[in-house]
């Protein structure tokens, strides 16, 4: 036996049917909307981990220009104190001789 629907049910039937349509496509579009922020998010962090790799990497590398670049600042410094000592005891060593000479122990 047929039911027959009156008019007021049979369009209550049809737009519950189309909100449920409805609502599987909005939660079809939701799930593909969630995959695709994550999928982004996890691609920043590669993105970031890499980056932050590069970063330490510069920082170690800057690190030791800076050593070496105070090492070289430091040197020309080192070499004028040795010419400075060396020209000092030259001339106390020549003084030293002149005074022993004078006396006539050399």
């Amino acid at each position: 036996m047929e039911e027959k629907c009156g008019e007021r049910n049979c369009y209550l039937g049809q737009r519950v049917k189309t909100l449920e349509d409805q609502f599987k496509d909005f939660q079809k579009r939701k799930n593909a909307d969630h995959q695709d922020i994550f999928s982004r998010l996890r691609e920043l962090e590669q993105l970031a981990a890499v980056q932050e790799e590069r970063d330490k990497t510069i920082n170690d590398k800057l690190d030791k220009l800076i050593d070496w670049q105070e090492h070289q600042q430091d040197r020309p410094g080192r070499l004028q104190e040795r010419l400075v000592e060396g020209a000092l005891l030259a001339v106390v060593g020549g003084i030293i001789g002149v005074l022993l000479a004078h006396i006539g122990i050399v």
